[in-house]
């Protein structure tokens, strides 16, 4: 029998630290200094600490939770009091214990922690810049709905000094959702210019870095400020003295913020979270380590601001792709790569590697076969070699022709998959007869789905970019020598010449070396270009209006906007042509009100007056969606405005995100579909079915009228733009749950998020 055991907290309260240890150590959440171990190890290095959830109906490890050493420490965030199961796992030398976890709620409402995020809502693995945006996010207990004022600084505090002149960059408020509230500010290169006008007393230069933090606060008699870790943002005007080994930030060392004199006379109460992070002012797709929490130490490149300004250096030439120059490759391909990459967050010469070894050297979207040059050998045999077949020769195949298809060969498995997952068509012939940026669509649609099944949220290296693409059923508990396909199999005779050494099959291994020799090869001069007459992708004639802008593939991108929300459509897939159709204003839950009455849609049902019940506080109306939603719904109004449909929706979510109701002292006739008590505020959206005129009817889908071919339709038009949690009973649609009961007579619309990117412009156009 193990003697293995963890002591702590099984009843942590959220937003307080405990500690969990294999040693009895402590009590009171403090670790002891002197005390005789009851299980030896050598190291702290051999004591894994792993935390698990419970979710739809298995146990899920939280990669991020991960820790080592004899003893932890975790915080609980609001977010786990939803969980149905936590469970805290240590394992030593093969040996395992498990200590079940029951967060409490906190019994005062407080700010617990500040994270700093990049645009992807992840842990920076690369440094910011002047011109980034950085997340806020802001963790909170009891604070559900608050409004916090959130405030971006630049710090020009010493730790040798009382006096300082922080300068206060930019205020933006934040709602409190889910125990947590994201607020982004963009580092804007004019902030520079302010941070050096603006010195510390007796400074003479602002120094090498700038140095940046957050505070959020929120007022009850007091207000409570707790600033975020400090982001260091190299200054574009230091001129190096001198040789140091040590960067400004840690011959700084942590700033006193109570010292600093940040509204003094406010009379209101600090707390403090901080670290350092020296941040490198270039795009870096290969940071050679990455460190979270901890001092970033990175070179600077004192020209960076003079070359982001010059118009005649594209992004390509920047970025100096491998394979750069095949005559198979243009610039709108190299680009097409790298808007791709930095989406799904991985070295764009990586995809270029796997597509040429892939693509049988060609990068041809279409069927690549072996087929006679039209020359001749010194034998007089004809030359041979691999070229992706002509548009007549395609249509010539069936629509599912055997072997693979496309840049990253896609197989029946891989289109079965894409049109399962996001309600496609997709034949093989569809995509052979694709041009090249037509088919990265769905490369991206493939890569982004495995991410998600494999929950991938790091960078992805070479070699896992290639398993993905290869095998993405392998990628979780593989090492080198895991048999990707065996000898035999139909996937290994089309690959054969991956297995080098005919032993155990294809192996991860093998996969490995042929991505990284494409990559050498491709790395060579002369299979890079050298000639670029191209601008960069975020152009001069990109626009930076704030807003949504909803891309007809179901595509969303978002420029950062205050409490004004203006939404975009695309006018045709494909086209720079964007048309401006609503302009919305966030309430003070984070939520907009959808419009009853536009083109393409209209409302049905009464509104809900709200009022006060035993579950919740009801808000007042039924129209309110979370501003991402909103745009989604408007995506799928476009599509079907250009069906000549006409959609009538019902119920959303009230203004405060509860379910909405009239009735709210009867607590069963909550519409628990839509607010979920909070739990998913602004989701959720009911719809009549649509009749054979393609207009929204009042009945059932046994009436006569009903058109199934239609509504099947619009649920995929949903489905595209995100709405994966749907209902329409004993309906087998895709993406729809056919067996949630009572929607015979309308059709609802929800997910647990809207996926969109955040970016500081747009190369668009807008047009009335």
């Amino acid at each position: 029998m193990s003697n293995l055991k963890i002591f702590g907290n099984h009843s942590p309260v959220v937003g307080v630290k405990e500690y969990y240890s294999i040693n009895e150590l402590f009590g009171d959440s403090v670790p002891k200094q002197n005390f005789l171990p009851e299980y030896q190890v050598a190291s702290n290095d051999q004591v894994k600490w792993s935390v698990w959830i419970f979710e739809r109906g298995y146990w899920r490890k939280t990669k991020e939770n991960n820790k080592t050493g004899i003893t932890v420490d975790y915080i609980f965030y609001q977010k786990s009091l939803a969980r149905e199961a936590i469970k805290i796992s240590v394992e030593v030398n093969g040996e395992k214990a498990i200590f079940d976890i029951k967060p409490l709620k906190a019994s005062q409402a407080k700010i617990v922690h500040v994270d700093l995020l990049d645009v992807n809502l992840s842990k920076p693995t690369k440094p910011f810049a002047y011109g980034d945006w950085i997340v806020a996010r802001v963790h909170c207990v009891g604070m559900d709905r608050f409004s916090l004022a959130v405030t971006l600084w630049e710090d020009d505090g010493d730790k040798t000094k009382q006096n300082t002149t922080n300068v206060r960059i930019q205020e933006k408020k934040g709602i409190v959702l889910n125990g947590k509230a994201d607020v982004s500010f963009q580092l804007k290169p004019s902030f520079a210019w302010l941070a050096n006008a603006k010195l510390a007393e007796g400074d003479t230069s602002e120094g090498e870095y700038h140095e940046y933090y957050v505070t959020a606060e929120f007022l009850e008699r007091k207000s409570k400020r707790v600033p975020s870790l400090n982001t260091n943002v190299p200054n574009p005007d230091y001129k190096t003295e001198v040789v140091i080994k040590q960067t400004p930030a840690e011959k700084k060392g942590p700033s006193k913020k109570e010292v600093k004199g940040v509204n003094k006379s406010d009379n209101k109460v600090y707390d403090y979270h901080e670290t350092k992070v020296v941040i490198k002012p270039t795009l870096e797709f290969n940071p050679v380590w990455e460190k979270i929490n901890s001092l970033m130490k990175v070179n600077t490149d004192n020209n960076w601001w003079k070359k982001k300004e010059d118009k005649d250096v594209c992004v390509c030439k920047e970025l100096d792709l491998i394979w750069g120059a095949h005559p198979n490759v243009s610039c709108e391909f190299r680009k097409k790569v790298i808007e791709i990459s930095k989406r799904q967050n991985f070295d764009p010469n990586h995809l270029m590697a796997v597509m040429w070894a892939e693509t049988s050297h060609t990068f041809s979207p279409s069927k690549v076969e072996l087929r006679s040059t039209g020359e001749l050998k010194k034998d007089g045999n004809s030359k041979v070699d691999y070229r992706g077949l002509t548009k007549e020769e395609i249509l010539k195949l069936d629509e599912s022709f055997s072997g693979a298809v496309g840049l990253i060969q896609f197989t029946p498995a891989a289109i079965n998959g894409l049109n399962t997952n996001y309600g496609y068509s997709l034949t093989k012939r569809k995509l052979a007869l694709m041009t090249q940026l037509e088919q990265f669509f769905y490369v991206e649609k493939y890569i982004a789905h495995w991410k998600k099944v494999n929950k991938i949220t790091n960078k992805l290296t070479l070699a896992d970019l290639y398993l993905l693409v290869f095998a993405p059923s392998k990628m979780n508990g593989s090492d080198d020598s895991t048999t990707l396909y065996k000898e035999g199999t139909e996937f290994y005779n089309a690959n054969a010449s991956i297995d080098t050494d005919s032993k155990n099959g294809i192996t991860k291994k093998e996969l490995a070396v042929r991505a990284y020799d494409s990559f050498k090869e491709g790395s060579k001069i002369e299979n890079k270009e050298t000639k670029f007459i191209c601008e960069r992708i975020n152009s001069v004639e990109s626009i930076t209006d704030s807003g949504f802008y909803i891309y007809r593939n179901g595509d969303i991108k978002y420029i950062n906007s205050t409490e004004e929300i203006s939404y975009y459509v695309q006018v045709k897939e494909g086209s720079i042509n964007f048309k401006k159709i609503e302009t919305l204003s966030k309430n003070i839950y984070g939520l907009v009100k959808f419009p009853a009455l536009g083109d393409g849609f209209g409302r049905y049902g009464g509104e809900d007056v709200g009022g006060k019940s035993k579950i919740e506080d009801v808000g007042k109306g039924d129209h309110y969606l979370l501003p991402q939603t909103a745009a989604a719904l408007f995506g799928v109004i476009s599509d079907a405005i250009d069906k000549k449909w006409q959609i009538d929706f019902g119920d959303m979510s009230s203004e405060n995100g509860s379910d909405p109701t009239s009735n709210p002292s009867n607590a069963k006739s909550h519409h628990s579909g839509h607010g979920h008590k909070g739990k998913q505020s602004g989701l959720n959206i009911d719809f009549r079915y649509l009749n054979k005129n393609g207009k929204s009817f009042r009945g059932n889908t046994s009436s006569i009228i009903f058109d199934d071919n239609k509504n099947e339709e619009l649920f995929k038009i949903g489905f595209k733009y995100g709405f994966d949690k749907n209902y329409a009973t004993d309906k087998n649609y895709v993406g729809v749950n056919p067996k949630v009961g009572k929607h015979y007579d309308h059709g609802h619309f929800g997910t647990l998020s809207i996926d969109y990117e955040i970016v500081d412009e747009i190369n668009a156009k807008i047009i009335n």
